[in-house]
């Protein structure tokens, strides 16, 4: 049996049962299925960033003819001696 009560603009149900082992299994399954597609998720993206990461460097190496580590240190230079 279920009761429920109101606190403020929530209605909290309050369960009048003792939870049992298997109630406790589905919440530790849902937790972990959560936790597995949270890292589904942020791998996918991790990996769309390195896809990203990886054409723009290509794009300034091919654009330019020097790596693109050079063509940085290059830029920051230019940008610190208009700094003084």
């Amino acid at each position: 049996m279920t009761d429920f009560r109101i606190e403020g603009k929530r209605v909290i149900f309050v369960s009048t049962r003792v939870p049992t082992l298997a109630d406790y299994e589905r919440a530790a399954r849902v937790v972990l299925r959560d936790a597995e597609n949270i890292t589904h998720h942020v791998g996918g993206r991790l990996a769309a960033l390195r896809d990203q990461d990886m054409r723009a460097r290509a794009l300034l190496c091919d654009a330019c003819g020097t790596p693109a580590r050079d063509l940085l240190l290059a830029i920051n230079d230019a940008l610190q001696s208009e700094q003084t």
